[in-house]
């Protein structure tokens, strides 16, 4: 992926968090008299400040938040020298290593470029997948991390976490003033429901086009897809049997397979794309 268009990707995802907390400015003027310089100075900063969070601190903030524990080559070599070997085909500088005290299988991977990647995994997947189906998630991880979908995956997790403690703190303080109106609570509800949708709608949206793109290049890694396309469906029929315990909905599109299977339902609100039409592309590959 050439300079400008990783430019063009980090310009619009800054662009979309000015434009959410802007909508959110604007929506609060229609009930709140609050409209003046120092209110649009106000919601100007916090839409600084988150910008320059998510750029700098959201892949440290996943990381932290799923308790992320940095392995070094001499606890897992096995590990660091597959993902070193599918790094060295990808073309990427090899990443950091994370593993997460978690039984449910499952991977993601996150950094702001290749150069500060971490592919991250589950107890669970290390457990459960043979090394060529592990081969295969490894080449979705860095197939992120490649085209550089990580920082925008990342940033939509961290904005999407930030908006539902906005949405939170709004609920208990529109409760609160209950007594004087019913004019709070609607616009609680108003803002919370278009949020909730609205941000399922652009988490499914990015998720499900990036993961489509890393299946296709991770096999073009490998020149081999069947490698995945088993993880997939391994690790699809575990999670509806063993949902991730500490998956929240703002970063569930981080993963490589959703977190929640069997206790969601499908449609647009999904945040991955079916397992059965990613395994069916996969197929399709000539390798």
């Amino acid at each position: 992926m050439s300079q400008a268009s990783s430019f063009a990707k980090t310009f619009g995802v800054f662009a979309v968090v000015f434009l959410i907390i802007y909508a959110v400015a604007g929506a609060l003027a229609l009930f709140l008299p609050v409209w003046s310089l120092g209110y649009i100075l106000m919601f100007t900063g916090f839409a600084v400040a988150l910008n320059l969070v998510t750029y700098f601190l959201s892949d440290k903030l996943v990381l932290m938040g799923y308790r992320v524990r940095l392995v070094a080559p001499e606890e897992a070599p096995e590990l660091h020298a597959l993902v070193e070997r599918v790094a060295k085909a990808a073309g990427v500088p090899k990443p950091k290593v994370g593993v997460m005290r978690e039984g449910s299988p499952n991977a993601f991977a996150t950094g702001r470029n290749p150069k500060r990647g971490v592919v991250c995994f589950t107890t669970g997947i290390l457990d459960l997948l043979t090394p060529h189906e592990l081969e295969g998630v490894v080449a979705h991880e860095l197939s992120h991390v490649k085209n550089r979908d990580t920082l925008v995956m990342t940033a939509v997790a961290t904005v999407a976490a930030f908006f539902a403690y906005i949405i939170q703190f709004g609920g208990m303080a529109a409760t609160s003033r209950g007594g004087r109106g019913g004019g709070g609570i609607a616009a609680y509800i108003l803002l919370s429901l278009v949020a909730g949708i609205a941000a399922a709608l652009i988490r499914a949206f990015v998720s499900r086009r990036r993961e489509y793109g890393a299946d296709r290049t991770g096999a073009s890694i490998l020149h081999d897809s069947t490698g995945l396309s088993k993880a997939l469906l391994k690790l699809d029929y575990a999670n509806r049997g063993k949902p991730m315990r500490v998956a929240r909905e703002a970063s569930a599109h981080l993963f490589i397979v959703n977190p929640f299977s069997g206790r969601r339902v499908g449609g647009l609100f999904q945040s991955h794309p079916p397992i059965s039409e990613r395994v069916r592309q996969l197929g399709e590959l000539d390798y």
